[in-house]
């Protein structure tokens, strides 16, 4: 439950995770939630219409691994992963998306990433 300035507005949920066998994008599945994300492969689109909170939790067991989202085909900043087992993820990042149109959005990591990588999305509409 959420307001938006005036009026009462209730966010969605979708749950996916995220792996990559190497250094490079990540690939997406949806575990669960209220919406389902179009998803493609290595790329989410995300509707027009709603605000976004896309929080990252990717997990590794290399050291000095790092990960950046990209959006709209921009990278952002790199940010370091610990890296102390593949079972849980231990460092979570969030990203804010207001799309007022269509948008993409993308994970890149230096090494492979694991199963156990996850990435909730929380959608607002506008």
């Amino acid at each position: 439950m959420s307001y938006n300035i005036s009026r009462y507005v209730s966010p969605a949920l979708a749950i996916c995770s995220f792996s990559s066998a190497g250094a490079g994008v990540v690939t997406f599945s949806f575990i669960n939630g209220d919406f389902t994300p179009m998803i493609s492969g290595t790329q989410i689109a995300l509707d027009a219409g709603y605000e976004y909170f896309l929080m990252v939790s990717p997990s590794t067991s290399v050291a000095s691994a790092t990960y950046a989202t990209i959006i709209d085909g921009v990278t952002g900043t790199s940010y370091p992963i610990s890296t102390t087992s593949t079972s849980t993820p231990l460092d979570q990042k969030m990203e804010s998306i207001l799309s007022d149109a269509a948008s993409t959005f993308e994970i890149t990591g230096s090494a492979a990433l694991s199963s156990n990588s996850r990435l909730e999305i929380w959608r607002i509409p506008l």
